[in-house]
């Protein structure tokens, strides 16, 4: 087990002269007397912030805390050859995990739960928190107990590594997450998807943005990725990216910059530089691209999608060496 060094001082959202009463991040007055219920944050949502913005909820109060006779599992199925797999929960009675407990609102249970994917369960379960308390609290969990783990990806295991430390969960715990293992493309898709390609998009018929925007149906879908537009196997599950460049998206998600959905640029120009890009951007960008050429495929062999063409005016920004287009600064939150 983890050993864990309790907090010594409750919540500072906790007044100590209401006894009947928490204040909120916000300053407002709450009646303790009211339904509250603790959400247990063990992945990406143990940030406060990231799950006040994402699930649109108000959180009271949160803490540190346990769950005990769970592991942390990774799962829940991603998508293939960039983000394989995200956070779940297995039972595991000689197991610990260490997390965040968030105390809302009975109209905001209702609204996190409403906003999850319908592949998780809700369950209750008892939660130790890191001053000595003992909560009461819920736990989302894969409805289907038997899902293959995989290796998180680097930008994956890095949240949870970063909300795990701006949380202040014990060292023990945080060197485990640190030791973790993380997705690297297997061999297949170094030696038959990547060499495939082109090395240079001139080699490719030209496709401009206009044309690109008329394939956006689930049966003849386009993307671009860096340039390289992709019709794959199956069109994946953001239907915004459809018919459209999605670099810039995709990098500024990659930097925590911006949330799917969240930077509607298009995809037209202008674009980001790649030159001006880190080798982690690149990786990271060529293994979305990955998943939309070979994300079908076992082996690099079968089911492959198709490299159909080269974004025209993304290939001339890139040739420029010029843009306009800016990467937004970081919110201090």
């Amino acid at each position: 087990m983890f050993s864990k060094t309790p907090h010594e001082q409750k919540s500072p959202f906790l007044s100590p002269h209401l006894t009947d009463y928490v204040i909120t991040r916000h300053g407002r007055r709450i009646n303790m007397s009211e339904n509250h219920f603790w959400s247990f944050g063990f992945g990406s949502n143990m940030d406060v912030h990231f799950v006040e913005k994402t699930k649109e909820v108000e959180v009271l109060e949160h803490t540190p805390a346990v769950l005990r006779g769970y592991r942390l599992s990774f799962s829940f199925p991603g998508y293939p050859l960039v983000e394989p797999a995200f956070g779940n929960l297995r039972e595991d009675p000689e197991a610990e995990t260490h997390g965040v407990a968030f105390r809302m609102s009975r109209a905001n249970r209702d609204r996190m739960v409403q906003v999850e994917p319908d592949e998780y369960g809700v369950r209750d379960v008892d939660l130790e928190a890191y001053d000595g308390r003992r909560l009461r609290g819920f736990i989302f969990i894969a409805n289907n107990p038997d899902l293959e783990e995989f290796a998180p990806s680097k930008r994956y295991l890095g949240i949870i590594l970063d909300g795990a430390r701006r949380a202040g969960l014990c060292p023990d715990y945080l060197r485990m997450l640190e030791r973790h293992p993380t997705y690297s493309p297997p061999d297949w898709v170094h030696h038959r998807v990547r060499r495939a390609r082109p090395r240079l998009l001139s080699e490719l018929p030209p496709i401009t943005v206009e044309e690109l925007a008329q394939h956006k149906g689930d049966e003849d879908a386009w993307f671009s990725v860096m340039g390289y537009v992709v019709r794959p196997v199956e069109p994946g599950f953001f239907k915004s990216f459809r018919g459209r460049d999605i670099t810039a998206t995709i990098y500024l998600h990659y930097k925590q910059l911006a949330w799917y959905g969240s930077h509607e640029d298009d995809g037209r120009p202008p674009y980001p530089l790649l030159r001006d890009m880190s080798e982690d951007d690149l990786e990271y960008l060529t293994q979305f691209l990955d998943y939309y050429h070979a994300g079908s495929s076992p082996d690099g062999l079968e089911a492959m999608g198709q490299i159909v063409g080269h974004l025209v005016e993304f290939r001339q920004q890139q040739e420029s060496g010029i843009t306009t287009w800016k990467k937004p600064q970081k919110k201090q939150e």
